[in-house]
């Protein structure tokens, strides 16, 4: 697995934020967003980033589609099914303007194995 500790994600949100419950009972809210990110290569790629927080259903309406977050918080990377999958677990979530550009910020580490 790999991990992202203190990870700023600046992004446009892609699904609405939807309350749901965890299997001890808490409430929390979850949303998704798409940053697009450029390659040395110059190629870019939009990556979808499933982020959960531990927000009050009041947010939820400040926390649309098309509206631009900054997100920090801690990020993990799996693949499932061949397909790689991106987590954020949300310390903070601030709607910021428009102007600002995608971007992931943070420091990476890796535990246990790469690849097969």
């Amino acid at each position: 697995m790999i991990k992202c500790n203190d990870v700023k994600v600046c992004a446009v949100i892609s699904r609405a934020a939807s309350e749901k419950t965890g299997k001890d009972g808490t409430k929390f809210l979850s949303f998704s967003v798409k940053p697009t990110i450029t390659a040395y290569n110059g190629e870019s790629k939009e990556i979808d980033i499933n982020v959960t927080f531990n927000g009050d259903r009041g947010r939820m309406s400040e926390l649309t589609v098309g509206k631009r977050v900054q997100v920090t918080g801690t990020l993990s990377v799996n693949k499932r099914n061949g397909e790689v999958k991106f987590y954020l677990c949300a310390e903070s979530v601030e709607v910021v303007s428009a102007e600002d550009t995608d971007s992931i910020e943070g420091e990476m580490t890796f535990t246990g194995k790469i690849g097969k």
